[in-house]
Order: structure tokens, then C-alpha cells, then sequence
């Protein structure tokens, strides 16, 4: 339910928020703006320790997987077998839905990775397969709608064997 909520918002923002991106530019005429990267924390420090406290509790029962990969980046794409890997050991004899979804497909000119590639790995694994642009806001609502989907089915599933209980 949260999920729903979460994509109804974002929904609502999105096209308002992507136009005033691509106004910005223009906007700020000659005048350009630079960011500093934000530096790494330290080793050791305990910014990297509350951080990695923070990212564990994250892996704890997930219910659902989103898994996204540049398609203009290969190693992007060989890393979701690591992340799949890990998401399924938190939750070890269940099965976990997901998506498997891949971005920048404006940049067509620089794709490395192959559509039918990611949609054989996805098959494989168990995941569905999408491929969005978010900067030109094109199929990027479609996973979460899966996912939302996939979310209530769970949810579903567990009321009726709570129920079955009582």
C-alpha cells in the first residue's frame, strides 16, 4: 500500500519536476553552477559505520527486488547478479519478485548492453524486464506498477493464510 503511495506521488511530481530540469539550463544563461563532489567517508569513520549499520537494515525480508543497470554501462549490468545474489540470501527458500530494469535508453547511441541479453538474464533469474528513459520520462512508471502489483499479490497471499489461522 505504501508502495502505491509512494508511486502516486512520484507520478504527480515527475513531469513538473523533469520539464523544470531540462528549463534550468537555459534559465541560468552564461552564468554555470558547479557542485564539488561529495568526498567518500573515510574508512573507519563513523560515518561509513552508521552508514553501513543503515544499508544492512535495508537487506532485512525484502518483499519485492528492483535491480537497475545503465545500458550504456556493462559493468552496471554484470553487478545485478551480485545484488540479486545478496537480496535472495536475506530470504533463503522463498522466492522474490522483481524487475530487472534498464536505463538511459535515450542514449541508444552508446548502448552496450543488448535487449535481448537483459531479457534472457531476467527470464533466467525469475524477474521481469523493462527499460525506461527517465530523462525523457518514458516508461518509467511501468516496474513500479509491476512491483505494486507483485506487493499486493504478497499481501493477499499472507492475509488469506493469516486468516486460515485465526
Amino acid at each position: 500500500m505504501i508502495l502505491l503511495c509512494i508511486l502516486n506521488l512520484f507520478q504527480a511530481d515527475f513531469p513538473r519536476t523533469a520539464k523544470r530540469k531540462r528549463l534550468l539550463p537555459h534559465s541560468l544563461g552564461e552564468n554555470k553552477m558547479s557542485i564539488s563532489p561529495v568526498p567518500e567517508p573515510v574508512p573507519g569513520s563513523r560515518v561509513k559505520d552508521a552508514f553501513s549499520a543503515l544499508q544492512s537494515r535495508r537487506w532485512e525480508s525484502p518483499n519485492v527486488l528492483c535491480l537497475v543497470y545503465d545500458v550504456t554501462n556493462e559493468q552496471s549490468f554484470t553487478n545485478c547478479s551480485k545484488w540479486l545474489e545478496k537480496a535472495r540470501s536475506q530470504i533463503p527458500g522463498t522466492t522474490l519478485p522483481g524487475v530487472l530494469v534498464g536505463n538511459k535508453t535515450d542514449l541508444a547511441g552508446r548502448r552496450v548492453v543488448d535487449v535481448a541479453q537483459a531479457q534472457a538474464w531476467a527470464l533466467g533469474q525469475g524477474l521481469e524486464c523493462f527499460e525506461t528513459s527517465v530523462k525523457e520520462a518514458e516508461n518509467y512508471d511501468a516496474p513500479f506498477h509491476y512491483l505494486a502489483r507483485q506487493f499486493h499479490h504478497l499481501y493477499r497471499e499472507k492475509l488469506e493464510v493469516f486468516q486460515a489461522l485465526v
